[in-house]
């Protein structure tokens, strides 16, 4: 990846943070982005507990301190380069709502807690997003 487009990548991400952290109450957060040249570890995917294991490509990854209030998404920009604006804008918004739901996954001591934040937090990702598209329309 060369500078330029590094620096391309990190302006549409910048455009995003000042936007989605405002409109989803996370300023009171202590927020870092990581912009990472380096590609993130891989995620491993068991097949609903057949053989099969599938290794996925980690575009974004975020950790969360939620009893600080502070959190680091990293981002890796190799990962993200090629994505279109909406697949980069709901990646990103899906990482931010990691940090609103974060604190429940502490009560369950398996797999399972991590699974059901991921669900969870898709879900919530595609609803502000569906919202925020439909006051845009209404506003039309």
């Amino acid at each position: 990846m060369t500078d330029k487009e590094y620096n391309f990548e990190k302006r549409r991400i910048r455009k995003l943070a000042k936007l989605w952290i405002y409109q989803l109450g996370l300023t009171w957060f202590k927020l870092d982005i990581d912009y990472m040249r380096v590609p993130l570890e891989p995620v491993q995917k068991a097949d609903g507990g057949h053989s099969k294991t599938y290794q996925w490509r980690t575009q974004m990854s975020t950790a969360i301190a939620w009893e600080y209030r502070k959190a680091s998404i990293c981002i890796d920009m190799s990962a993200i380069q090629g994505l279109s604006d909406d697949e980069l804008e709901s990646l990103f918004v899906h990482e931010l709502c990691h940090i609103l739901v974060n604190e429940m996954r502490e009560y369950s001591d398996d797999d399972k807690g991590r699974k059901h934040e991921e669900n969870v937090v898709e879900g919530l990702a595609q609803a502000f997003i569906w919202v925020r598209d439909a006051a845009k329309k209404k506003r039309k």
